[in-house]
């Protein structure tokens, strides 16, 4: 129940093992940050906003829940920056999504109910954000998710629904028709990688594979020696030939790919660590 860290280098295929957040600064007796999203503040620093309170509230989630932030160089140590970034006074912020689009920062939280829409803050400086109201939406689309800016005149919110889903604006302010996916989950982060394609992190369904882990599909993996050298042999029930492997140290970084050239096969590793 923390705020924790995967990182990928290779482009959202594999992660490393989830390492927790630490916090500098939190105030005496300050609930545990929660719903946190991330911006790029310069090329060695990030700032974090969160769901938090002053204390824990003793009927759940109420008006003393408001949105705050920290900072970062490392994404694992965060520096807590004083006083509430946003706060509604009479209802929680929870969910926030936060983006630098243009001239303005602009934050978003769900109003409640689908219907509800989205309560809308701006900022000059993503510390100080002021109110401008609440955007709109229908029973079918919640704005729970996060920002993801496409260049410098489009900026998209993608949401939660039946599928997940987007809308665009040329200013943060008015948005267009509702574009769905063919993903079924809800709060997604999305990213748009340096070739043009989207990563796209969100909860939802397991998804099955090709690979039907009920049928008779069996694979072995071991480390053996031949002649003195390291070696990992993989055996398998289904002829994987030109299968592609890929070998990641425990911080995710991979250390070595390939492909599987016959059935069974031979890796030679005595060169790895």
């Amino acid at each position: 129940d923390r705020v924790a860290v995967k990182v990928s280098l290779d482009g959202g295929n594999l992660w490393s093992e989830p390492v927790p957040v630490q916090f500098e600064g939190l105030p005496a007796g300050f609930q545990r940050p929660f719903d946190p999203t991330l911006v790029v503040l310069n090329e060695d620093s990030l700032r974090m906003y969160f769901s938090a309170s002053a204390f824990l509230p003793k009927r759940g989630l109420d008006s003393t829940v408001d949105m705050h932030s920290a900072v970062s160089t490392d994404g694992l140590h965060f520096t807590f920056e004083p006083g509430p970034r946003g706060n509604l006074k009479v209802k929680p912020l929870i969910d926030p999504a936060v983006v630098r689009f243009g001239k303005q920062w602009h934050y978003t939280a769900p109003a409640g109910a689908p219907q509800d829409g989205a309560h809308h803050f701006v900022s000059a400086d993503g510390l100080k954000f002021d109110s401008i109201g609440r955007i709109g939406s229908d029973q079918s689309h919640n704005w729970t998710g996060n920002f993801v800016a496409v260049d410098s005149s489009e900026l998209r919110f993608y949401g939660s629904g039946q599928t997940i889903w987007y809308s665009a604006s040329p200013d943060a302010v008015n948005w267009g028709p509702y574009q769905h996916t063919a993903l079924r989950g809800g709060d997604p982060a999305v990213v748009r990688m340096g070739d043009g394609r989207y990563l796209m992190i969100y909860v939802g369904q397991a998804y099955s594979t090709h690979l039907d882990p009920t049928g008779e599909f069996k694979v072995k993996i071991w480390l053996s020696q031949v002649q003195a050298e390291d070696w990992i042999s993989v055996c398998s029930t289904l002829d994987l030939t030109g299968t592609e492997f890929i070998i990641a140290d425990f911080s995710g970084r991979i250390i070595r790919r390939g492909i599987l050239e016959k059935m069974p096969s031979n890796v030679h590793v005595g060169h790895l660590a």
